[in-house]
């Protein structure tokens, strides 16, 4: 948010920080050193790294216009859309809004001819993101620019509700309850405890022939895929926290890491000190942790059957070893 704030009051918008300052070649994204190097250039005053981190919290190498501003690339899409619908590019469009023949198209003209043909949303925020170099027109280059950007289908793509719900039965009927075990074998494999948009559509290549509960069309096509990850992800961001998949269990998890954290300093050393046999720990050994003046208070068995992902039923040092490097993001 500090962000956004310093580029409204630097640059006017997103968009304009983006054009005239981080992506001045137009290449549509920009790398790590880069990023760094142009917001110090900028006058950004905060950490660059730090907001790269949060940014591409997704894991990836380079960062687009809509990690940076989720809500104005969504008004970007939608006109996008529109353009490509109505002329079938938005290079095309340009001509017919450039009624003046001058070669740009002010403020007043862009408004008035897009409300005439029929384009929703806020025109006049439209315009200033258009706008990218501020000169208070918009050019041929601009509805160029938006041909040759490609936005993620889930901008687009209104929240399928009903779809996430037959997704997430099929995914306890196969992989078992609770949520977690689904999470941690299928989506995040790397152990993040997040996901990207990429991790959700390979994921989904996987369970369509796992899942056999599954109705076919669930997952068949990009866009089914966009609604019900637009249920996760609400604001666009890119990335979606276990949190925001399933509150219910982090809220468990959370939990217990709070409590393993302030008693030993960690999951692993929490194991290592209360199963001081070592080697593999079942349910019953593992509930005598809710006795004694430190013990756990919260339900275990949650806890339990959350770490044995795989149904092994016991668990070992290793399936605690996540929690320790674990940044949690609570929810909204």
């Amino acid at each position: 948010k500090d962000f956004l704030n310093f580029a409204h009051r630097r640059f006017g918008n997103t968009m304009r920080l983006w054009s005239q300052q981080l992506d001045r070649e137009d290449q549509l994204s920009i790398g790590h050193r880069n990023f760094v190097r142009r917001c110090e250039e900028a006058g950004w005053g905060g950490s660059a790294r730090g907001l790269w981190q949060y940014l591409c919290a997704d894991g990836t190498s380079t960062l687009t216009f809509q990690e940076l501003d989720p809500e104005a690339a969504k008004l970007l899409a939608s006109f996008r859309e529109f353009m490509i619908d109505t002329f079938g590019t938005a290079s095309r469009g340009f001509s017919r809004l450039n009624v003046t023949r001058s070669g740009r198209i002010d403020k007043k003209d862009f408004i008035e001819i897009l409300k005439k043909l029929g384009c929703k949303g806020s025109l006049e925020q439209l315009f200033e993101l258009m706008d990218r170099r501020g000169n208070g027109s918009v050019l041929e280059a601009d509805f160029r620019y938006i041909d040759k950007w490609q936005p993620r289908p889930y901008f687009l793509a209104p929240p399928d509700n009903q779809g996430w719900q037959l997704l997430r039965q099929a995914l306890l009927d196969h992989y078992g309850s609770p949520l977690f075990r689904a999470w941690s074998q299928v989506l995040d494999t790397k152990g993040r405890m997040r996901i990207s948009w990429e991790d959700f559509r390979r994921a989904c290549r996987q369970i369509r022939t796992q899942c056999k509960t599954l109705p076919k069309d669930v997952l068949e096509t990009a866009t089914r895929q966009a609604g019900i990850w637009r249920v996760l992800d609400r604001h666009c961001v890119g990335w979606v926290p276990f949190c925001d998949f399933d509150r219910h269990g982090f809220l468990f998890l959370a939990d217990f890491k709070r409590w393993a954290d302030g008693l030993c300093g960690g999951s692993v050393p929490t194991f290592c000190r209360l199963h001081a046999s070592g080697g593999q720990m079942t349910l019953h050994e593992m509930r005598k942790w809710t006795y004694g003046p430190n013990r756990y208070q919260g339900d275990i068995d949650q806890i339990f059957e959350s770490l044995d992902v795989k149904g092994n039923k016991y668990l070992t040092a290793a399936n605690f070893t996540w929690l320790d490097s674990w940044e949690m993001i609570w929810p909204d």
